[in-house]
């Protein structure tokens, strides 16, 4: 029910759209608009969401169903660094470099556990035109990434934790 009238929010906010005939029934909701990490947090936030996080096994394993069901299954031929091979998530280093946290419970990202599996050689940090990579995305095949707020990914959203 609850992943219902998300999407209808996002449906409304022309950001929502499904591509898998499979039901999904998960904690996720992933939108294709291709924003910057900051206007994805807003509009998740202005949805009454927050951009998601990834704290086990399960949640990757839930948040790859997720991409799939939303975005379609990841593209043969398409390069790993496309833009359309990723999205946002809401971890970030913005306050310290280094020390990466979900941006809404600030809760500390353990960057060594299995259910975050880095692409070779990242995170990486890196810094061009003065600007840093403090900003988490995950690829279409789960792979996790270091980023800068200027790229344009889609993103996704979560649900908020039952009270």
């Amino acid at each position: 029910m609850a992943v219902f009238f998300i999407a209808t929010i996002f449906l409304v906010a022309g950001s929502f759209s499904v591509t898998s005939s499979q039901d999904y029934e998960g904690k996720y909701i992933v939108s294709a608009n291709l924003v910057t990490w900051t206007m994805a947090r807003k509009q998740c936030n202005d949805a009454g969401l927050y951009l998601a996080s990834v704290r086990s096994m399960e949640d990757l394993n839930d948040l790859k169903r997720a991409m799939i069901y939303f975005l379609g299954e990841p593209q043969e031929g398409i390069k790993k660094w496309h833009k359309r091979n990723w999205i946002w998530l809401g971890g970030t280093d913005m306050e310290n470099e280094g020390e990466w946290k979900w941006i809404e419970s600030n809760e500390m990202i353990n960057i060594d556990a299995d259910y975050i599996p880095w692409e070779k050689n990242q995170p990486d940090n890196r810094v061009r035109k003065g600007k840093s990579q403090n900003y988490l995305r995950i690829s279409k095949d789960g792979r996790f990434d270091d980023s800068f707020n200027h790229k344009k990914h889609a993103f996704a959203c979560e649900l908020p934790k039952k009270k």
